[in-house]
Order: C-alpha cells, then structure tokens, then sequence
C-alpha cells in the first residue's frame, strides 16, 4: 500500500515535550523521540503517533537513538521504491544525521521506518535561521507487508 502527504511542516522547538519538531512517518502524526539519555521520563511526551523518524534540531534532521535509517539521494536523481530501496540497503551511505546545511530545496531522501516501511521525503522548503529552523516535507511510503 502507498500513502502519500503532501505537506508536513516541522520546526525545531524548545521545552520538555515539544511537537512540532518531529513526526513519525508510519502515521504522519508528530512522533515522540530524539532524548533516549531520559529514559522513561519520555512516556509523558508520547504522542498520537509513534516513533519519531524525523527530529529537526536547529542544524540537522536526525533519528532517535541514532538509528541508521537515511540515505540522501544525489540531486536530479530519479526516485521512487525500487531507489530508495536499492540505497537503504546500500552502506556505508546510510546515516543517522543530515546537516541541514546539505539539504536543498527538491532534495530526496530515503528513510527505512521502525516499522520496516520505505519512505521518500521529498524536500519542499528549509530555512536554517538563528532563530530555529524550519522544513517542510512532502513524502511517499511504501508499507511493508510484514
């Protein structure tokens, strides 16, 4: 099954349980992640959806825990299943982080959820202030079968 969104706005936020600042791809819903050292003191964060895959700091987009789970595609590179596919399962070009400062309007990115399904984050608007930063995203998601 592919799900589609067109339109995902993330901003990285201060305080305790911020929302805004990450969203779990598997039900495009702001996730919860990105301070595993709190252990259990997260459970009060949980949102409706899961596990973060995307986390916006001011610099960078990362994944919880440090997870493996992106792959920047080259700019102008075709993409869709069989790519992302192809290139999640490809190292060493899987990472954790991605400085935002290496993202561009129109960028690609493959993300592997925990749920095991393939995503395509398509870069549609990134402003790095020193203020905070913004992104949006649109993307597509491939579900697994398992």
């Amino acid at each position: 099954m592919i799900e589609e969104i067109d339109s995902y706005h993330l901003e990285s936020a201060g305080g305790f349980c911020p929302t805004s600042d990450k969203i779990d791809l598997d039900s495009g819903q702001p996730g919860y992640g990105g301070q595993p050292q709190l252990g259990d003191v997260l459970d009060e964060c949980r949102t409706e959806g899961g596990l973060a895959e995307l986390i916006l700091e001011e610099a960078e987009l990362h994944s919880p825990n440090n997870s493996q789970v992106f792959v920047q595609l080259d700019r102008g590179t075709p993409a869709g299943y069989q790519q992302c596919r192809a290139a999640l399962d490809g190292q060493p070009d899987v990472r954790s982080r991605l400085p935002l400062a290496s993202l561009a309007v129109d960028d690609q990115v493959c993300v592997l959820t925990d749920r095991r399904n393939i995503v395509l984050v398509n870069i549609k608007d990134i402003d790095a202030g020193l203020a905070g930063s913004s992104v949006t995203i649109a993307y597509i998601m491939w579900r697994s079968s398992s």
